[in-house]
C-alpha cells in the first residue's frame, strides 16, 4: 500500500504535525490502527513522565537537517548531529541501503508476544527474536 504524508494537529499543544509516509508503513507494519495524537515532541515528555523522568530535562535544539525545533531527552554535546523525528527516520531509512541496493527485511513472529516484526537478517532458529516493544522491556530488566 502506497502512503502519502499527512498532517495531523497535536491534542496537547494544538501544533501541526506531519504524519510521514514512512511512519504510516511503521505502524501498518505492526498493526496500529490508530493515528498518533501527540507530535513527537509531546510524545517525548508523555514518554518521560510514564518513566517518572523529569520533562524540564529536555533540551529543545533546532534539527541539524531541516532546522526544524525539536526536543530531546538530553543536553547534546556538539559532538554529533540533533535530528528531528522525520528527519532521523529517514536517516536511519538511508543508512538501511547498502551500496544502493536496499536490505532485505524478513518478517517473523515475537517469540515473546507473538506480534508481526522485521528483521535485516535471516533468522536462523537458534536465537530467540523480539519485537521492538518486547526487546525494550527485555533489555531494561536486564540492565536492573
Amino acid at each position: 500500500m502506497q502512503f502519502e504524508d499527512k498532517t495531523l494537529s497535536c491534542r496537547d499543544c494544538h501544533q501541526p504535525f506531519t504524519f510521514t509516509a514512512g511512519e504510516q508503513d511503521f505502524f501498518a507494519l505492526r498493526q496500529l490502527m490508530n493515528e498518533p495524537k501527540r507530535c513527537p515532541n509531546c510524545r517525548l515528555l508523555v514518554r518521560l513522565q510514564k518513566t517518572g523522568k523529569d520533562p524540564s530535562q529536555c533540551t529543545e535544539v533546532p534539527c541539524d537537517d531541516c532546522g526544524a525545533a525539536t526536543r530531546i531527552p538530553f543536553k547534546p554535546t556538539g559532538a554529533k548531529p540533533v535530528y528531528c523525528a522525520p528527519c532521523l527516520h529517514v536517516k536511519r531509512h538511508a543508512q538501511a541501503k547498502c551500496d544502493n541496493k536496499e536490505i532485505a527485511f524478513t518478517q517473523v513472529s515475537c517469540d515473546d508476544c507473538g506480534m508481526a516484526t522485521h528483521v535485516p537478517f535471516k533468522p536462523t532458529g537458534l536465537k530467540p527474536l523480539y519485537c521492538a516493544p518486547c526487546l525494550r522491556i527485555r533489555r531494561s530488566s536486564q540492565e536492573s
